[in-house]
């Protein structure tokens, strides 16, 4: 875990820091949970894609399973209808 909401504002700026984070250790020897590659996953597919992730989870997985009220993203004048 890393707080990168209180030292970037932007992608670019998450992404820097992710690549600059330390490793917990070579490469099969030691797994440690972090969400930091799901943050550059997410990235990764909105630069390939052309689109945000909300746009993206609405497009391809939402609409075609009928998911008409459910948000990745959830606009302001929805927010009172969240559980």
């Amino acid at each position: 875990w890393a707080p990168l909401h209180r030292r970037g504002a932007s992608r670019s700026e998450y992404l820097a820091q992710i690549a600059a984070a330390p490793r917990a250790g070579a490469p099969r020897e030691r797994y440690l949970y972090s969400d930091l590659g799901m943050i550059a996953l997410g990235v990764a597919l909105e630069r390939c894609c052309g689109a945000t992730l909300d746009e993206l989870f609405a497009r391809e997985l939402a609409a075609p399973l009928g998911l008409v009220d459910t948000r990745y993203r959830v606009p302001f004048e929805l927010r009172e209808r969240c559980a």
